[in-house]
């Protein structure tokens, strides 16, 4: 049972890598297992209804992605294995003891976007040196997104960057994100790791290009959304890796024997044709280190 945490819309795709996952591990749908889906639509208040209703399918596994979802699924789980993916800073969260020896009754795939985010305001600094005034966007609801948030603002006054906090909880309010149409217009925004704010990247996106605000975010398919470039784990790798838990957990592993992996690709994709919409020169060093160019 996967809880999903955007809307049905965004997750098809993910879905098709957690379904590619499965069957890379010898895990054929109907056959050895059933897939079934709930969707919060962004709405994080809803893990505990969503996971009440997940358990009263009885699985055999509970898959979900925020911190929030996975802190629902363990107070109300019971003996049902919880698996992780896409899960920022599981220890620091909380979630696990560590992540060679998660003890409980959960394990999964964490995102390593807690520090993989430096790396997204190194390629800003390399493509914007100019960008003094930026706008860091940020779900409150996500345990993580403040210290990330902090963390990339120590980082980012050495290079005389003033980071201004910007928190987002409602997925129908992305208009605010860029600040009042009389204030001065913001040099760039960053999207902190967060699955609500992976739902309504393609509309910030969007907002970015129209006002001509680069926008850079934390995964790679950020940027085939719209976004000028995107620096952080393959969500597809991250998600195909959960078969590898289910095959273990079904054939009678404890999670809390299953280590919390940490992902070993990370993309640097940039959208060359947002650049050109918005008007930003991406130096030809920064495209050599790119995985890929959206031209």
């Amino acid at each position: 049972m996967w809880i999903a945490p955007a809307t049905e819309a965004i997750e098809a795709g993910r879905l098709v890598e957690l379904r590619s996952g499965l069957k890379e591990n010898g895990l054929i749908e109907s056959r050895d297992v059933t897939l079934q889906v709930l969707y919060a639509n962004g709405e994080y208040q809803r893990f505990p209804e969503l996971t009440q209703q997940a358990l009263e399918r009885k699985p055999a596994i509970l898959i979900v992605v925020t911190i929030a979802s996975v802190r629902a699924a363990q107070q109300m789980a019971g003996k049902v294995p919880v698996l992780f993916v896409r899960t920022n800073d599981p220890v620091g969260a909380g979630l696990v003891d560590s992540l060679a020896r998660p003890g409980g009754n959960t394990t999964g795939v964490a995102t390593m976007a807690d520090d993989s985010t430096l790396k997204l305001l190194d390629m800003m600094h390399k493509v914007l040196p100019q960008a003094k005034h930026v706008r860091a966007v940020f779900n409150p609801g996500n345990a993580t997104n403040r210290p990330i948030f902090e963390r990339l603002k120590s980082a980012a006054s050495p290079l005389g960057i003033e980071l201004q906090p910007v928190e987002l909880s409602d997925p129908a309010a992305v208009d605010g994100c860029f600040g009042p149409a009389n204030a001065p217009r913001a040099d760039a925004l960053i999207l902190m790791p967060d699955a609500m704010l992976g739902q309504v990247t393609p509309r910030i996106a969007t907002l970015g290009i129209e006002r001509r605000v680069p926008v850079l975010a934390p995964f790679s398919e950020n940027a085939k959304m719209g976004t000028l470039l995107s620096y952080g784990p393959s969500l597809p790798a991250v998600l195909r890796r959960a078969g590898f838990y289910v095959k273990r957990i079904l054939a009678g592993a404890a999670p809390r024997d299953l280590p919390v992996e940490q992902p070993t690709k990370f993309e640097l994709i940039i959208n060359l044709k947002t650049a050109k919409a918005i008007g930003v020169a991406i130096p030809q060093s920064v495209q050599a280190e790119a995985d890929d160019l959206i031209e």
